[in-house]
């Protein structure tokens, strides 16, 4: 028995895991990753809906599928196998010098977030002083709250601002944040394409996307393969381990970083303006230095 629960806190640590990288799961998908019968699969989005993950679902034809964000104030997959109650042994291992997970998400006010999620259930407009940088703050008027999302460790709102353009603010930059009467109507097509494209803070759903194509030779495809949350249009690979790559992206910083970390590994094919981009901030690295 005692193996048993052990193995389920196990799948349950890991399945939180994977939905809070991105990944939407079925119960068909469940069932297959952890080797379940149907029905066991089924009470697996309910047992973390019962420690207070914030489960979301939709419907893809006759499938449901899930996908959860870490509940408010949980810093770790550890938090939430705390609040799962069921055993002790896997936790303490993951605290052992055996065991090393390294999230680095930053602490947050609580009693922000739960001001924050009232107004998005809600739908109600915001009134926020934010501190736009150090020493100057700045009143945002009939904001529009959209989702709490955690981009890299930091915690941000992404809102529409008073002319509905599209805004992420750094939650620990809010100084006050009051909660207004106002009401807004926001299309639910809208909230899921934002789910599904932005993996990372850049990502702009009223921008107009383009495609890139990378060529990444063998050292930087076998790491590639490993990212949860980058989900590419198109993957190639080849007989040599190198791969070619296309994804959809809306701002260039969405994928800059990951260019620059693993350069001399990693060529752009197209297009040719964020190549002259890349070039521009080598060359620019090179001039200041001097």
């Amino acid at each position: 028995m005692k193996t048993n629960i052990i193995q389920l806190l196990t799948n349950l640590l890991d399945l939180t895991q994977r939905l809070y990288n991105g990944e939407q799961l079925s119960v068909k998908d469940i069932a297959e990753i952890y080797n379940l019968n149907y029905r066991t699969a089924q009470r697996y989005p309910k047992y973390l809906e019962q420690a207070g993950v914030n489960i979301s679902k939709k419907k893809e034809g006759k499938k449901v599928i899930y996908y959860v964000k870490l509940p408010a104030g949980a810093e770790s997959i550890v938090d939430v196998a705390k609040k799962l109650n069921l055993s002790i042994p896997i936790i303490d291992k993951l605290k052992t010098s055996v065991y090393y997970s390294k999230l680095d998400i930053e602490k947050v006010d609580l009693n922000k977030l739960e001001v924050l999620e009232d107004a998005i259930k809600n739908k109600n407009k915001l009134e926020i002083i934010y501190e736009e940088f150090e020493g100057y703050e700045s009143k945002l008027t009939d904001v529009k709250p959209l989702k709490i999302a955690n981009f890299e460790g930091y915690w941000y709102l992404l809102a529409l601002n008073y002319k509905d353009e599209y805004r992420r603010y750094h939650i620990n930059s809010m100084k006050n944040i009051k909660i207004l009467e106002d009401t807004f109507f926001i299309d639910d097509e809208f909230l899921d394409k934002i789910n599904k494209k932005a993996v990372n803070v850049w990502y702009d759903p009223f921008k107009e996307p383009y495609l890139v194509e990378l060529y990444l030779d063998k050292v930087v495809t076998k790491y590639f393969k490993r990212l949860p949350s980058f989900k590419p249009l198109h993957f190639k690979e080849e007989r040599d381990g190198s791969s070619i790559v296309i994804t959809e992206i809306t701002d260039e910083m969405e994928i800059l970083p990951f260019i620059l970390r693993w350069i001399p590994h990693v060529k752009i094919i197209s297009p040719q303006k964020l190549e002259k981009e890349v070039l521009n901030k080598i060359e620019k690295y090179f001039i200041d230095i001097k």
